[in-house]
């Protein structure tokens, strides 16, 4: 296989990804930021309920995002 002729300039922005990942590692990558997001939720509502706040209430304080402030 010949090596990548790269420019070193605007050109190589759209190349770099293709050369760094593949479809399967991307689809890899995203499996693991939603599995992690889902582990991040479970964990906070769980400290809610710990906390003393009923699940109903932080479900409706927060709903899916736990970015807002309450």
């Amino acid at each position: 296989m010949d090596p990548m002729k790269l420019y070193f300039d605007v050109r190589d922005i759209f190349r770099a990804p293709r050369l760094a990942l593949s479809g399967k590692k991307i689809i890899i990558f995203m499996q693991a930021n939603l599995i992690g997001y889902a582990v991040y939720l479970v964990l906070n509502y769980l400290g809610a309920v710990v906390n003393g706040m009923a699940f109903s209430d932080a479900w409706v304080v927060w709903t899916v995002s736990l970015f807002t402030n309450p």
